[in-house]
């Protein structure tokens, strides 16, 4: 099966500056995505109702997923994350329904409000740490996971 995709450049992002969020954000028929080893932000709601977008590698240098950047991906089934990733904004991942298993580094220290809102099939792991959603553990409920020591407080 071949995988329609997109990859996109430095010189790209730089081009696209601000409208980088909007451009990709009214993709049709993006299935997987590409960026480049030397992209260090993926802007506010840059991918946000990329329906048929179903994988992507976060870069390395991303310590961030700012707010909404994938929310409503609702074909999004897989996200490779970054090994530096320090925090996940507010809704971030809101709607990725098709999210199942999410295994975040070590170092990740916060999560959002809402970050995985309305992701019903979802195991997140945390080092030592997996919350599972479901009738009776949705992480719906999820406010604020923050980490201090590799510990939930």
């Amino acid at each position: 099966m071949e995988k329609a995709g997109v990859a996109i450049d430095r010189k790209q992002l730089e081009e696209f500056g601000t409208m980088l969020a909007q451009r990709i954000a009214d993709c049709e028929a993006l299935r997987f995505i590409s960026l480049p080893s030397s992209v260090e932000h993926i802007g506010e709601s840059a991918f946000a109702g990329c329906g048929t977008l179903q994988e992507i590698d976060i870069p390395e240098k991303i310590s961030e997923i700012y707010p909404e950047t994938f929310q409503d991906c609702v074909r999004l089934r897989r996200v490779g994350f970054p090994q530096g990733l320090k925090r996940i904004g507010l809704c971030a991942f809101e709607n990725c329904s098709s999210l199942t298993n999410v295994q975040l580094p070590a170092g990740t220290k916060r999560i959002g409000k809402s970050a995985f809102l309305h992701c019903v099939n979802l195991t997140l792991r945390m080092g030592d740490y997996v919350l599972t959603a479901g009738a009776n553990n949705p992480l719906s409920v999820f406010e604020r996971v923050i980490l201090k020591n590799n510990k939930l407080r």
